[in-house]
């Protein structure tokens, strides 16, 4: 186990390889490591607890194991360089703000696994140009995509039930699902 805080703000600190024995780390493990570009978690991880990656502003790219279920609130938040991130085949929720204000994130693939994301998971990805919602998802809640001003396609898989995202003023292409049962006031509105 890596304990809560273990390294936040270790400004030097450059890659991280956590051992395979871990099997969970607590939040704010990693908060604030600036330097921080390389990263290799253990593939019996569940969890990326809140906190985790939050301000490592020189992180480009993650790739987290298959283990992982779910990504706590604001996990990768300003995380500004962060621009390629490959989600667990099996993650099942992404909590609010885990990925806010990661503006250089231009895109993003979720697995078929996902049931849930939290509102302002995405928001102010200024880069973030499209995105595509797994029909696994049965509501898309309203502020997931708020300040993504770069936003120009949106698609949503058929299994999605409910739809109310709003800040969608600049997208070009928005493609909804038939099982689409419900698209809730001002939905779509700036």
């Amino acid at each position: 186990e890596i304990e809560m805080r273990a390294f936040s703000h270790c400004l030097a600190l450059k890659e991280i390889k956590t051992p395979d024995a871990v099997e969970s780390i607590g939040i704010d493990a990693f908060r604030n490591c600036s330097a921080l570009e390389n990263v290799s978690l253990s593939n019996k991880i569940k969890t990326i607890p809140s906190y985790m990656f939050a301000g490592c502003s020189a992180l480009k790219n993650i790739i987290l194991p298959d283990s992982i279920l779910s990504i706590d609130a604001s996990a990768f938040e300003d995380c500004k360089s962060l621009c390629n991130v490959q989600l667990s085949a099996n993650l099942q929720s992404i909590a609010t703000e885990s990925f806010t204000r990661c503006y250089s994130l231009s895109k993003i693939e979720f697995p078929k696994s996902l049931t849930e994301i939290s509102p302002r998971a995405f928001s102010d990805c200024s880069l973030l140009s499209e995105i595509e919602f797994p029909g696994s998802i049965e509501v898309i809640n309203r502020t997931i995509l708020s300040g993504c001003s770069n936003l120009k396609k949106v698609v949503i898989n058929e299994g999605t039930k409910t739809v109310d995202i709003s800040d969608l003023g600049g997208c070009q292409y928005l493609y909804l699902p038939k099982s689409i049962a419900q698209i809730n006031a001002d939905a779509f509105i700036l």
